[in-house]
């Protein structure tokens, strides 16, 4: 079966991997026919996500191994895509890779800058009940900068790239691609498969608003401190409710709004140190040449709108809603 190759593309979050996903599983069948899988197994949300699980315990490799098998009686090569990838050790790619013997093993990796990326990263945080304010996230993370799974991939990289070879990794620059329009095409051609499967541009999983992510992060941290079942997403829970044109919630906005503030992402020490980085190691395994980081102002919220009493009042009476009650209990 001499030939094959596995290709891992690990994302990293917040760089159009539901995108890809997305387009992979609606042209699947497409794709098989033309010789790259995209398995069914371990899918969610259009991507690989529980691969990510299959060395928990002894049960769920020894599945996983019949997987495997069944895989490789396909005879195809194989397309295993999922943004938590970028989370892993280096050990977990050391199993997967002995599993695949007899096959190449690439890694796919979308490139983005650091800051700008923090931004899309937060505002999915807060989607599934994150708490910290911006400004505490944004320091936490330059603070560990260097720490892999967070804004810098340094070490992630160098794990992978201890695993599989430098000459086995390809950079694709999430930036270029969204001003080209041509994420789809780039993964396509890493594989092997130019122009089978074509960018349609339409963008998935939107980042929210940036004074609706804030109003969302002010409500978990209502849910947190509450007695109410944490079962519902509050995020989930307000849109259930259809709470978004409630007089109190369109105050809220107001207040949330002019609480804003810009700051520039992009062009960082941090991003152009990073750039730096992947161009002085990477500069032949990208795709096409990376663009230069270039500034950009987007707006933030400072979180002092939360110390305004009418905030505070209006927040309450939008969270029992939200839980459906008429009076919620804080703990303190």
């Amino acid at each position: 079966m001499g030939g094959l190759t596995l290709y891992l593309h690990v994302g990293p979050h917040k760089t159009g991997s539901t995108y890809v996903q997305e387009l992979c599983t609606g042209k699947s069948e497409v794709m098989a026919a033309a010789g790259l899988l995209y398995p069914k197994e371990y899918f969610r949300l259009y991507g690989h996500h529980d691969i990510c699980k299959v060395f928990n315990s002894h049960d769920d490799e020894v599945v996983f191994h019949s997987v495997v098998d069944k895989w490789k009686k396909q005879g195809c090569d194989i397309l295993l895509s999922s943004e938590k990838l970028s989370l892993m050790s280096g050990d977990f790619f050391r199993k997967l890779k002995g599993l695949f013997p007899e096959y190449a093993f690439k890694i796919i990796y979308y490139y983005r800058s650091p800051s700008d990326r923090m931004v899309s990263q937060w505002q999915e945080l807060v989607k599934h009940g994150f708490t910290s304010s911006f400004p505490e996230f944004f320091a936490k993370s330059f603070f560990r900068v260097s720490q892999k799974g967070d804004i810098g991939h340094e070490r992630f990289l160098t794990d992978l790239e201890s695993v599989v070879g430098r000459e086995n990794m390809v950079f694709i620059d999430h930036k270029r691609c969204v001003s080209e329009g041509n994420s789809m095409q780039a993964l396509m051609s890493v594989v092997g498969l130019n122009g089978l499967v074509e960018d349609d541009n339409v963008r998935r999983n939107l980042s929210l608003p940036i004074a609706k992510a804030e109003l969302f992060r002010a409500l978990n941290i209502a849910q947190q401190r509450s007695d109410c079942d944490a079962s519902e997403n509050v995020r989930l829970a307000f849109n259930r409710l259809r709470l978004a044109k409630e007089p109190a919630v369109r105050e809220l906005m107001d207040m949330i709004s002019a609480d804003l503030m810009y700051i520039e992402v992009g062009n960082s020490a941090v991003d152009l140190a990073s750039y730096d980085y992947m161009v002085s190691r990477y500069s032949d395994r990208f795709w096409l040449e990376p663009l230069v980081p270039v500034g950009r102002k987007v707006k933030v919220p400072r979180g002092e709108w939360m110390f305004n009493p009418r905030a505070l009042q209006l927040l309450y009476k939008v969270f029992s809603v939200s839980q459906g009650q008429s009076e919620v209990v804080f703990q303190d």
